[in-house]
């Protein structure tokens, strides 16, 4: 998918209410008893693997080749997909949002070939967004499109698009607890938080606490 027109940035007196958020680590809920998801599935398929560091990367994370990270993706990934669940909140914010008159996009790094397991997980748990996109280099898309504030839980990411204007929400994770600071970048631990930052951001003063259905309060 390639978008045509692209946009420039804009100033806060002139937000067109474009947002965007990642997916795994930000819509999925990975930790469920003190473990994550993806942990619990490579020690299952890798018996007496272990944890050698919380890293985005399995192959740090778990000192695993890529031939044996790809052959876990092909094999585990699309049921780990299916059967994780969402963050809390998270379908009822961006379900407020696009009430709102707000665009919201879906961009992630995970493989194209995921595509059809991806929209069936979203259509699933009610998420409807205005677009989904499959891509590595996330800052200049979002820069293309137009979004004006971006989620995700990788810390690179978030530098990314930070770099091409674009104000970057980091979703707490184990792997990014030890990233230092950095301006244009803000850290929030849950979807609440991220709602907060959107009415600071956006302006809407009148959002208050809570109130995730209908568009009075805006």
């Amino acid at each position: 998918m390639r978008q045509k027109k692209s946009h420039q940035a804009l100033d806060s007196t002139a937000r067109q209410r474009i947002i965007g958020f990642d997916i795994d680590g930000v819509l999925t809920d990975e930790m469920s008893g003190g473990k994550n998801i993806w942990q619990r599935e490579i020690e299952a398929y890798f018996p007496g693997i272990q944890l050698l560091e919380p890293d985005f990367t399995f192959t740090a994370a778990f000192g695993l080749s890529l031939e044996e990270v790809d052959r876990f993706m092909e094999e585990r990934a699309p049921e780990v997909f299916r059967k994780v669940k969402p963050q809390p909140g998270s379908r009822e914010l961006i379900e407020y949002l696009q009430d709102a008159g707000f665009t919201v996009h879906l961009i992630t790094a995970r493989f194209p070939c995921y595509e059809d397991v991806t929209r069936e997980w979203l259509a699933s748990h009610g998420f409807r967004p205005n677009a989904l996109w499959f891509v590595n280099a996330k800052g200049a898309l979002c820069r293309e499109l137009g979004v004006e504030l971006f989620v995700d839980d990788y810390w690179e990411n978030c530098l990314d698009v930070r770099d091409h204007g674009i104000k970057a929400l980091l979703m707490s994770a184990p792997h990014n607890l030890g990233c230092p600071e950095e301006q244009g970048i803000c850290r929030v631990e849950n979807w609440e938080e991220i709602r907060a930052h959107v009415r600071e951001y956006y302006g809407l003063s009148g959002w208050e606490r809570g109130q995730v259905s209908g568009t009075s309060a805006l």
